[in-house]
């Protein structure tokens, strides 16, 4: 049997407006790395957005793999 649990996934975690996009193996880990990715980016938002409950990102899995997103 082929094990594919190590495999790497693309999401896409949005928060309002903002969103990035990360891989990760489950959408808890992409919750955590995107949250991690936008207090990077956005740092003047940053204890706000650590502040955040889970359930405020979205986590979509990019179908396909090599996609990019539209640069804003």
């Amino acid at each position: 049997m082929f094990d594919q649990t190590g495999k790497l996934k693309k999401y896409r975690v949005r928060v309002g407006l903002y969103e990035v996009c990360v891989q990760a193996r489950d959408v808890q880990e992409a919750r955590a790395i995107g949250r991690r990715k936008l207090g990077q980016e956005l740092p003047r938002l940053y204890d706000i957005i650590r502040a955040l409950k889970p359930a405020r990102f979205q986590v979509d899995y990019v179908a396909v793999p090599n996609s990019r997103l539209p640069v804003r």
